[in-house]
């Protein structure tokens, strides 16, 4: 006698794809509001989501020249010349407005 087991599997279809893509999107547009306005409340003016982008960078650029202390020193002094350009876009970025 032979045992037969039907397994249903769940397939996603393209509805419901969209649906979770949309989900997620509105998620990471929402965070991004809050650090937005977070920076915003900080620094006491408004900050535009291009200038909160290039602070993210500049911080970014920082944590990576001053934590790895063990990397070789072209790296980080690749990792410090990251930072120096970011702070000069991010600078140029913050007196246009």
């Amino acid at each position: 006698m032979e045992k037969q087991m039907t397994i249903q599997a769940n397939t996603a279809t393209g509805g419901d794809m969209a649906e979770v893509i949309k989900k997620v999107g509105g998620t990471v547009a929402r965070a991004v509001e809050m650090l937005r306005r977070y920076y915003s409340g900080v620094l006491g003016r408004d900050v535009s989501a291009s200038q909160m982008r290039l602070l993210i960078e500049a911080q970014t650029a920082f944590t990576a020249c001053i934590l790895p202390a063990d990397f070789p020193l072209v790296l980080r002094a690749a990792f410090g010349a990251w930072l120096l350009l970011a702070l000069r876009r991010c600078k140029k970025a913050m007196r246009q407005e």
